[in-house]
């Protein structure tokens, strides 16, 4: 695989990534057993409109629940633990798990994550590996400068600077 291709079942997690999925998959778990146990405990009989409609819903919900525990679960198991950096991967190099200082053509900078959006935090700082910026950055090194497509058009960033998260 090239430095700009990118798996996103086989991607690298971070440990954080794998925290989060690991808990969001016990999370599902407890979720699915509590409308198993719902669902257990109907009457045979046919009931009200109302009944079957919440057994409808739950009947809905189960299968979403058993979706998404079936896609997490494929999601580490598939998943490579993120690379610390080494002879291959000096620190300087993006990868995921890289936080990255990046000067725009304008002159801004910002600081942003190369993660799994399973890292998200809500802070509007994560690039995800295969956004087009992502792709763009993996295996660059600090003082490059790359260019990557946007939706307002072709733009470029230098990376300033480039660490690894423990």
């Amino acid at each position: 695989m090239s430095t700009n291709e990118y798996d996103p079942a086989r991607a690298p997690l971070t440990p954080a990534a794998r925290r989060g999925l690991e808990d969001e998959l016990e999370q599902l778990r407890r979720q699915r057993d509590e409308v198993a146990r719902i669902l257990a405990g109907g009457t045979d009989s046919p009931g009200d409109s109302v009944d079957q409609a919440r057994t409808i819903e739950a009947m809905d919900r189960l299968a979403w629940l058993e979706d998404r525990i079936r896609e997490v679960s494929d999601r580490l198991e598939a998943a490579r633990s993120a690379p610390a950096p080494g002879p291959a991967q000096p620190g300087d190099v993006v990868t995921v798990g890289s936080t990255v200082t990046l000067e725009y053509s304008d002159g801004t900078t910002a600081t942003l994550r190369v993660g799994d959006i399973a890292e998200d935090l809500g802070e509007g700082n994560l690039i995800t590996p295969d956004s087009p910026l992502g792709l763009a950055l993996l295996g660059r090194r600090t003082g490059e400068t790359v260019g990557y497509d946007a939706p307002e058009g072709r733009l470029s960033v230098r990376v300033l600077e480039t660490a690894r998260n423990g």
